[in-house]
């Protein structure tokens, strides 16, 4: 069975261009873990940590997904709040 987490940082007061840090902490897993970031970027092959910064304001949902040892999809998700530009 496929196990673990995923977070990032930071938690609070993301704005657009700040680059925001995922770790993958998924073991177990049968293929390459991708991350969808929830904004039209494609996807993209993550291992341990990857970076991105959001363009617009908005609440992301961040997708990390695989497959399990047995092939059964395994998917976790986040979301990410982008907040405006303090000039906006």
């Amino acid at each position: 069975m496929a196990t673990g987490w995923v977070y990032y940082t930071p938690l609070r007061n993301i704005r657009p261009q700040t680059e925001v840090l995922f770790w993958n902490r998924l073991q177990g897993v049968t293929q390459d873990v991708r991350v969808e970031f929830g904004d039209g970027t494609p996807p993209q092959v993550v291992t341990d940590s990857i970076r991105h910064a959001y363009t617009k304001p908005g609440i992301y949902t961040v997708r990390f997904t695989t497959r399990g040892p047995g092939q059964e999809p395994v998917s976790i998700k986040t979301r990410v709040v982008v907040e405006k530009a303090q000039w906006e």
